[in-house]
């Protein structure tokens, strides 16, 4: 017979206080500080770009419909329709889509949870078993409905580092989507500069094809009537065969980036015989602003996307370490139970329950060290391709600003060039009107002026694209506004 316990003391105190210091111990034996390892640190400056340098420091950032710029509505209609139909930037919201969706998924595990439930069902209990009379051999219906809750007292902020991830991924989701469609308007917008070129190229080839088959005729008469050497013959029918090649060679061409803008705007090979072809190229000059601080080269959607993907890895690390420490959450459960239907709602049936309960991996197999070590290597990536992406990003700003600048030079040369071409074949024409000139070498100046003008058009041309590559290398208008 056990001895009574010592008056003012309860009988399960010495009990109750073994299971609480148990507890403890296995709390703070749980709770291992987790391995600290050196984390690399993103940029907080860009470097360096003389904006100023190429003559354009006095303009404005792009704006987000940056092709309206250009003033043509031809390529407006045809960047509307690229974006509208293409594939790859459709693909790329669906991923953003499917990211912001994630967040409402990491949200729901932070605050409490409730739930209902409800069972029925028909027992017969074993007659020769552990059942008791009166239930023993007999058949009762059991039913069982309640709600039950649950909330995580989330003091190590697992689940918010969780939501903070998911925002972050989210966020470089839309950023990315936003680089495909920057991709996807320039690459439209090439592809239509390039069109107006070959039109050009074409215009003029048949030009030169028509004074090429006139010089040829010419040398030809020259040659019969014994005046022009074989010589001079067989050169002119050379001449005449290589300009028509390059003709046949300018169709060609022309018919090839009508299909791919076709392509490009998501239509069919038919679609390429409505596309006009661009008879002035546009004049458009951009300005781009005089410095290129960080948070102006921050509004790249690309390197928005990096810097996205740091603050998600960062979260992660953060989620990754508080698994090192134990979950601790709060359960409570409210039900009706009975093995009588008729009576399932009735106070006599209520069972309730509610209490705290905590989880603490105490031998894992090295598995919270590994998913701190991956979290740590994917942020310590995060960070490198965020930093990686502000070089690149910098060096392709300075680099369109070397090419727009040595493409304006180009520019005038050829304008100057193409004077002075212009200039030498009225001198030519006028003196074979004075009969000063034969006919041949005043036909034979106007093929300068159509190489003149062609170089010109090609410089022009370079001018625009380098103007596009400029865009797509600040930006193209983009603002974060997820």
């Amino acid at each position: 017979m056990s001895a009574p316990a010592p008056a003012g003391r309860p009988a399960g105190t010495p009990r109750c206080r073994a299971a609480l210091a148990a507890a403890l111990v296995t709390l703070l034996a749980g709770c291992v500080p987790a391995p600290r390892h050196p984390l690399l640190k993103p940029r907080t400056r860009a470097p360096h770009v003389r904006m100023a340098a190429a003559g354009h420091g006095s303009g404005q950032w792009p704006q987000t419909h940056w092709w309206r710029a250009f003033g043509d509505a031809s390529l407006n209609h045809l960047i509307t329709m690229g974006l509208a139909a293409s594939g790859t930037l459709k693909a790329a919201l669906a991923r953003a889509r499917a990211a912001q969706a994630a967040i409402g998924v990491a949200g729901g595990a932070i605050g409490p949870r409730l739930a209902a439930s409800g069972s029925v069902s028909r027992q017969r209990a074993s007659a020769t078993g552990l059942t008791p009379p009166p239930f023993a051999g007999a058949t009762v219906d059991y039913a069982d409905l309640g709600l039950t809750g649950h909330t995580d007292l989330s003091w190590w902020d697992r689940p918010h580092a969780a939501l903070r991830a998911a925002v972050g991924q989210a966020r470089a989701a839309w950023a990315l989507g936003a680089e495909t469609r920057l991709l996807v308007s320039t690459q439209i917008a090439q592809t239509y500069f390039m069109l107006g070129k070959a039109g050009d190229d074409l215009r003029l080839d048949r030009a030169a094809a028509i004074v090429r088959n006139r010089l040829a005729r010419l040398t030809a008469a020259r040659y019969k009537a014994g005046i022009a050497s074989a010589m001079r013959y067989e050169a002119a029918a050379d001449a005449r065969a290589t300009a028509a090649r390059h003709l046949a060679g300018a169709r060609l061409a022309v018919a090839r980036l009508k299909l791919a803008l076709a392509a490009l705007v998501g239509r069919g090979p038919r679609y390429s015989a409505r596309i006009a072809t661009p008879h002035d190229l546009p004049v458009h000059r951009f300005h781009a602003p005089a410095r290129l601080p960080l948070e102006l080269l921050a509004r790249r959607p690309d390197l928005r996307a990096r810097y996205w993907e740091v603050q998600a890895a960062s979260a992660g690390v953060i989620a990754a370490k508080a698994g090192y420490y134990p979950d601790i959450s709060l359960d409570a459960g409210l039900a009706f139970q009975t093995i009588s239907l008729a009576s399932l709602i009735s106070p006599a049936n209520i069972t309730a329950a509610i209490g705290p309960a905590i989880h603490l991996p105490l031998f894992d197999n090295g598995a919270r060290r590994a998913r701190l070590s991956g979290a740590r290597a994917r942020y310590d990536t995060a960070v490198a391709l965020y930093n990686k992406t502000i070089l690149d990003a910098s060096s392709e700003v300075a680099r369109a600003l070397a090419s727009l600048a040595a493409a304006h030079r180009q520019e005038q040369f050829a304008a100057a060039a193409c004077r002075h071409a212009r200039l030498g074949y009225r001198l030519a024409m006028a003196r074979f009107h004075a009969g000063i000139y034969g006919p041949i070498p005043a036909r034979a100046s106007r093929l300068g002026v159509l190489d003149a003008e062609q170089d010109l058009i090609a410089a022009r041309t370079r001018v625009l694209l380098a103007d596009l590559a400029l865009v797509e290398a600040l930006g193209g208008g983009y603002h974060d506004q997820t």
